[in-house]
């Protein structure tokens, strides 16, 4: 894939910490750029699914009946365990 090329300040103090972690590790500024930039894309994807999630059960909580059925396959399973 081809890459793009930019500029970037970040504070010196900073700088100097990752300068300390790349050269121990072996890495380049720009691998040390795309691994944080990737972590941030994935929790910036994954709170994104979380809040679906979330207000999908606000909109479609489970009804009365889905609750006692669940409460019954999680009590079944504890029975399945403690018979081992």
């Amino acid at each position: 894939m081809p890459a793009a090329k930019l500029a970037v300040s970040i504070p010196t103090d900073l700088l100097r910490e990752v300068e300390v972690l790349r050269k121990r590790r072996g890495i380049s500024r720009s691998a040390v750029i795309q691994i944080g930039l990737r972590a941030w894309v994935d929790a910036d994807r994954k709170q994104e699914r979380i809040r679906r999630y979330v207000k999908g059960y606000q909109e479609h909580p489970e009804t009365d009946e889905e609750l006692r059925e669940a409460a019954a396959v999680v009590a079944a399973v504890v029975r399945g365990r403690r018979r081992r």
